[in-house]
């Protein structure tokens, strides 16, 4: 049977953060729907560019289809810098116009630059401001939101129909059994609680406040697992703090399984973090452990009626985790083990609605 629908995305070949991790679940999921599924990413810049004129091609003559195709997929095509060209920006949205009017086209949205870069600290490129601005203005283009809140910010902020967009937050993967050498698991041989933090360990992140946290309790470990965290071994480290390293997705999910409790340190006052759903969440309720979290908005509206996360900012952590017995984390880890099948990404995805 021929393929009537597209799913347009991006893979780099390697899952060890939150961002490939989605588009890799949209890619398997929208392959298994039977979309005719386009990875436009390559080393090659050569081949790049012959992805993107293929799918210039067919973006001009497909007709009463249905396109999915990511944001970032939209940046790979067409980088950010030119825009700043009057001519090269008026040309891509004329041409996503012109598709949306002729298909039904589908927008996955799980970042917003423009916002993220004020609020993390990174430079702020006000190219990505404009970029926003000119995408959400497409008057027949739908869209997928990464989360509640950022689907409201964006509604409001845009004034965008009900009817064309949606939520589907980040989902976990199914748990598989990992082998590892004996000296990556010595941790595992202590009787402490283990508290462990998986996702990218860039400073400016609130990793540091949360690492010198453990200083003062000795009677736990923490454990770090995720890219980006080489200069954590250049800072003083208590000796309950262990720094594994970067691993693929399925390793680092099953090391997650052998911890107690999930921590998602991130500053409740930055106005980013409360918009978003960390990938992290699902991934450590799909690795079967309860959370300790910040009052992040975008949670607490998820979780505010399931006994499955501790939330409270991060100066009252200490006392929270002294005080944290393995009779109440049993108690919590009934309840992720509950729930935790509605967490995965198939079960997230299949509620949406294309």
């Amino acid at each position: 049977m021929k393929k009537q629908n597209y799913y347009f995305g991006y893979q780099t070949g390697s899952v060890n953060e939150g961002g490939m991790a989605r588009n890799n679940a949209f890619m398997c999921y929208f392959e298994k729907k039977k979309f005719k599924v386009y990875n436009l990413y390559h080393k090659s810049i050569f081949i790049r560019l012959f992805k993107l004129l293929m799918v210039l091609g067919l973006f001009l003559k497909l007709k009463k289809k249905k396109i999915v195709i990511h944001q970032g997929t939209l940046l790979l095509m067409f980088p950010i810098v030119f825009f700043r060209y009057s001519f090269f920006s008026k040309l891509v949205f004329a041409l996503l116009q012109y598709v949306s009017k002729q298909n039904k086209f589908i927008i996955e949205v799980n970042d917003l630059p423009y916002e993220q870069s004020i609020d993390l600290g990174l430079p702020v490129n006000h190219i990505y401001k404009f970029f926003q601005e000119r995408l959400f203005s497409l008057k027949e283009a739908n869209f997928i939101f990464a989360s509640n809140e950022m689907k409201k910010f964006i509604q409001k902020e845009y004034n965008l129909a009900e009817h064309k967009i949606q939520t589907v937050i980040n989902g976990g993967p199914e748990l598989i059994k990992s082998n590892f050498k004996r000296d990556c698991l010595d941790w595992l041989q202590s009787e402490n609680l283990k508290y462990v933090y998986a996702g990218t360990l860039n400073e400016g992140r609130d990793i540091e406040a949360m690492i010198n946290l453990f200083f003062n309790i000795p009677d736990s470990l923490l454990i770090l697992i995720g890219p980006q965290g080489e200069w954590i071994n250049k800072i003083k480290l208590s000796d309950n703090v262990k720094y594994l390293g970067d691993f693929q997705e399925n390793e680092a999910h099953y090391l997650v399984s052998k911890c107690d409790v999930g921590l998602v340190p991130y500053d409740e006052s930055k106005f980013y973090y409360n918009l978003c759903y960390s990938t992290k969440v699902s991934f450590y309720i799909t690795a079967g452990i309860p959370i300790l979290s910040t009052r992040l908005k975008e949670m607490v509206f998820i979780f505010k009626n399931k006994e499955m996360i501790i939330f409270d900012t991060i100066s009252k952590w200490e006392n929270i985790i002294q005080s944290l017995t393995k009779e109440h984390i049993f108690t919590m880890k009934k309840n992720v083990i509950i729930e935790k099948q509605n967490y995965y990404w198939e079960a997230l995805l299949n509620r949406l609605q294309i």
